[in-house]
């Protein structure tokens, strides 16, 4: 059974993190996760914070879910999307023990209650990796 990853310990950094494609993206609210596009918003388990829309998944390197293991043996079941506007990056850019191959990653929280949520990457794509135990679908 995997363990739950342990509390963030860092400052929050909230530029807006850059869009599929490499531009950057403007700052956006938590509402925007309720309107962009036509699918239904993905909230935080923990606060109802909308973080981002079904019609935002990606299904890249042959997927849209993955299971990944962190070097401190904890699994994550994620799920990639384009955009996340309700998640903040809360760390520097990282290329240690990376999950996709040419990727740098970032943690991301939530913007509402500052619940890890999963990674931002960033190489050839730009995509969110956010842990599906931790969303929830608006009711």
């Amino acid at each position: 059974m995997p363990r739950p990853a342990p509390a963030p310990a860092f400052a929050l950094d909230a530029r807006p993190p850059r869009a599929l494609g490499g531009a950057p993206s403007s700052s956006p609210s938590p509402d925007d996760a309720t309107t962009v596009g036509d699918g239904r918003a993905l909230v935080c388990r923990a606060c109802r914070t909308p973080i981002t829309t079904e019609d935002a998944r990606a299904s890249l390197f042959g997927a849209h879910t993955h299971d990944r293991m962190n070097p401190s043996g904890f699994v994550f079941r994620i799920g990639l999307f384009r955009r996340a506007p309700g998640a903040l990056v809360a760390s520097p850019p990282s290329d240690e023990f990376p999950w996709f191959p040419g990727h740098r990653w970032q943690i991301v929280v939530c913007r509402g209650c500052i619940e890890h949520l999963g990674w931002l990457f960033s190489g050839a794509e730009t995509f969110h990796a956010l842990v599906l135990d931790k969303l929830a679908s608006e009711e």
